[in-house]
């Protein structure tokens, strides 16, 4: 039987709104390119997108177990901000391959900023976490997504 002093510090551990904040925004991303990848006009990029969403879930499912471990509520949605974004991409790319391209590499580059923001209200091992895991995946996909912008300009 956990002592109740025990499970509340578990319960008060440091950063765990932030952590779920990543993780519901990883979410909305791992949507967001699930989304673009039924898209007609983006056919062409499916290795680009496919490999961005592969590399979000995996950042998903390491933030939920970590918010998990430490004894967090896993977010399983991104929220009604972050179910917007995959509606968007879908309009942009009604308008043309390269406005979804950018959505989509404006959404990478957010959420570059936002993890680089924040790194400073980390404690110790979750700021470690997010620059030894998390941080280096999301250098990736923003890489990734502005190279292709890039090459239909």
């Amino acid at each position: 039987m956990m002592n109740t002093s025990t499970h509340e510090s578990v319960r008060s551990a440091p950063n765990l709104e932030l952590l779920e904040s990543f993780c519901r925004d990883e979410l909305a991303a791992t949507q967001t390119y699930e989304k673009a990848l039924t898209l007609p006009i983006l056919k062409r990029h499916s290795a680009v997108l496919n490999g961005c969403y592969e590399s979000h879930r995996a950042r998903a499912t390491m933030l939920a177990q970590r918010i998990g471990a430490l004894g967090g509520k896993v977010p399983e949605s991104p929220g009604i901000w972050g179910a917007l974004v995959p509606a968007l991409t879908g309009a942009a790319a009604a308008v043309s391959e390269h406005l979804a391209i950018s959505l989509l590499e404006e959404s990478e580059d957010r959420g570059l900023k936002h993890y680089r923001a924040k790194l400073d209200e980390l404690e110790s091992l979750n700021r470690d976490f997010i620059l030894e895991r998390v941080l280096p995946a999301q250098n990736s996909t923003h890489a990734s997504l502005s190279s292709l912008k890039h090459s239909l300009e």
